[in-house]
């Protein structure tokens, strides 16, 4: 529906679909996606868990751990800003659509093409179910703008 307005002015065009996908994506229910309502439960105990003390367990999820450390460790720095779960979707939401749009500007990727894949082939239905993958996938395509920029740091900072 937005398509004419990049015909007027590309950046309209980003603003406008970034802030309806992202509208969706932060607005859900905890119920939408079948992987959300494990995700709501874990963040809602998730002042009740303790970080692992070796760093072995930073990198995979071990000793009967569900989830990697470095989401562990996300859901508690977002416990603490709130302890609602309606938060750790919108900072999630947010976090996954900005990286998508530095992906597309900085690669000078076209946004109609860009939008089109993201949402036709499963990527945004994904993002609202699948969090750590997504917050992964989206980290990734961070990642390979710097790699394609060879801005090698950068790149190697966000691999680990």
């Amino acid at each position: 529906m937005t398509y004419p307005v990049i015909k007027y002015n590309k950046n309209l065009y980003l603003i406008i679909n970034s802030i309806c996908i992202f509208i969706i994506m932060a607005l859900r229910n905890s119920s939408v996606g079948a992987d959300t309502i494990p995700y709501k439960n874990f963040f809602e105990s998730t002042n009740l868990q303790n970080l692992p003390s070796n760093f072995i367990n930073w990198l995979a999820p071990l000793q009967g751990q569900r989830f990697e450390t470095g989401f562990m460790l996300y859901n508690k720095i977002l416990y603490s800003i709130s302890s609602n779960f309606q938060c750790e979707l919108i900072i999630t939401s947010l976090l996954i659509i900005t990286c998508y749009v530095f992906f597309l500007v900085r690669l000078e990727i076209n946004y109609f093409w860009g939008f089109l894949t993201y949402l036709s082939l499963g990527f945004f239905a994904n993002s609202m179910n699948l969090m750590r993958q997504s917050i992964a996938w989206a980290l990734l395509l961070v990642a390979f703008v710097y790699c394609i920029e060879k801005k090698h740091l950068n790149f190697y900072c966000l691999l680990c």
